[in-house]
């Protein structure tokens, strides 16, 4: 279950990185990746707790599936940028 819900977070966490982009357009886009993973962590550790009160067995897979959602949005922001612009 843990893995499903992280993998569903991956377009709201591109969304949320596109809002980043347009409120704060000073920042560096090195910084897009390390705030990806850092919204997927939290968006799965805040579900797990919210959803099955976690131990932490249930915490640790959940940061890992929020590590995964975050790298997965990155890939699949960068993936698209790609296509689009013909790179």
């Amino acid at each position: 279950m843990d893995e499903f819900v992280g993998m569903a977070g991956v377009p709201l966490i591109v969304a949320l990185i596109e809002g980043v982009k347009r409120v704060a357009p000073e920042l560096s886009p090195r910084w897009y990746p390390v705030i990806a993973v850092a919204v997927g962590m939290t968006l799965n550790l805040s579900g797990i707790y919210v959803v099955a009160g976690a131990g932490p067995v249930a915490a640790g897979n959940a940061m890992l599936a929020g590590l995964a959602a975050g790298l997965a949005a990155v890939g699949l922001y960068s993936g698209t940028k790609a296509a689009v612009l013909d790179r």
